[in-house]
């Protein structure tokens, strides 16, 4: 009969921590709203983007970009954070198969990462915008 209860009750412990597993994956994926993503001409790397619905993130409710070698990713932490911040308009492209450009308008980064996976990533601001243009007028 004892042998019995503590079979009994190990599997309910079992079974609790597999539903509360499930359940804080479930809601984990209310913290982000996916967007988009891009993939290298390689099909090697894919850029994801989030949008934070919640606090709980780098950059809450803003925007984050994010570098894996998978193809499908649900949530951030499945990939190499290479940008979080607040853009008024957010773009990102694949310039070469090493290298990524992040277009940032009205900017406030909170992370940036220079290279990942020995991909580059620059990031343009606005500011960074005007000083080019007029470098390239004078």
């Amino acid at each position: 009969m004892n042998k019995n209860l503590i079979i009994v009750i190990l599997l309910l412990v079992i079974g609790g921590c597999i539903v509360i597993k499930i359940a804080s994956n479930s809601f984990h994926g209310l913290d982000y709203k996916f967007i988009t993503s891009k993939q290298s001409s390689s099909k090697q790397y894919t850029v994801f983007e989030f949008e934070s619905t919640s606090e709980a993130s780098h950059a809450p409710y803003g925007r984050e970009l994010v570098l894996t070698k998978k193809n499908s990713i649900n949530f951030p932490e499945e990939g190499y954070l290479i940008f979080a911040g607040y853009c008024k308009s957010l773009e990102y492209s694949w310039k070469t198969n090493s290298s990524i450009q992040v277009l940032c308008e009205n900017n406030k980064i909170i992370t940036q990462a220079k290279k990942a996976y020995d991909i580059n990533i620059e990031v343009l601001t606005t500011k960074t915008q005007d000083i080019i243009t007029k470098r390239r007028s004078q």
